[in-house]
């Protein structure tokens, strides 16, 4: 009978605790064009349309997931917005890489020791991080938050992110089993999301 009870409140506490647990996605992307027909090929691989609006691709994950788990969301941009003529967008990602810069970044996120777990989008710039993202870990403390990478590739698949991600933040729980998605795919990937989700018990 006792354990019966020990196991009720367990349960109990679990569930209270679900209740109130906030999570949050931050996410960075990068489309390279506002128009949703007469795309170069570039511009197509780094967009999808949806009810004739143009969003980035890791755009449309995050929106995937917060629709999925219920969480806010917020937009990582650069205070120095990035090109979107594709030559120039690249050429600066490289330049930021080879001097290690932190962009700024534009507005900051209300009340972020709230959240519990933090779901963390990117591209894959040069199989690695893009520098904004290098920004946002060093500009908020998520030690003791669970946090959930989820990335959108051109060929890379994750590029060994998650592993970047726990090096810079030893003091989170981060989530290995991450989301990864083609460029190619990523107009289709909405039940590979959901079902992400169910199996890292976000969903």
């Amino acid at each position: 009978m006792m354990k019966k009870l020990i196991f009720a409140f367990i349960a109990a506490a679990a569930l209270c605790f679900s209740a109130f647990a906030k999570s949050l996605v931050v996410y960075f992307s990068v489309p390279e064009s506002t128009k949703t027909s007469g795309l170069t090929r570039n511009e197509e691989n780094s967009l999808v349309v949806v009810d004739e609006k143009a969003l980035g691709n890791v755009q449309y994950v995050a929106g995937l997931i917060a629709e999925e788990t219920g969480a806010d969301i917020f937009r990582l941009e650069a205070k120095d917005a990035y090109p979107t003529d594709h030559t120039a967008l690249l050429n600066r990602a490289a330049r930021e890489q080879r001097a290690n810069s932190r962009p700024e970044i534009r507005g900051k996120i209300s009340d972020f020791e709230s959240y519990d777990t933090v779901f963390v989008g990117y591209p894959i710039w040069n199989a690695d991080l893009p520098p904004v993202l290098y920004s946002f870990f060093d500009g908020y403390d998520l030690s003791g938050k669970k946090v959930v990478p989820f990335t959108v590739h051109g060929g890379s698949g994750l590029a060994g992110t998650p592993r970047t991600i726990a090096r810079l933040e030893p003091k989170a729980a981060v989530e290995q089993n991450a989301f990864s998605e083609s460029r190619n795919t990523v107009d289709s990937c909405k039940e590979r999301v959901s079902n992400w989700l169910k199996k890292i018990g976000e969903k």
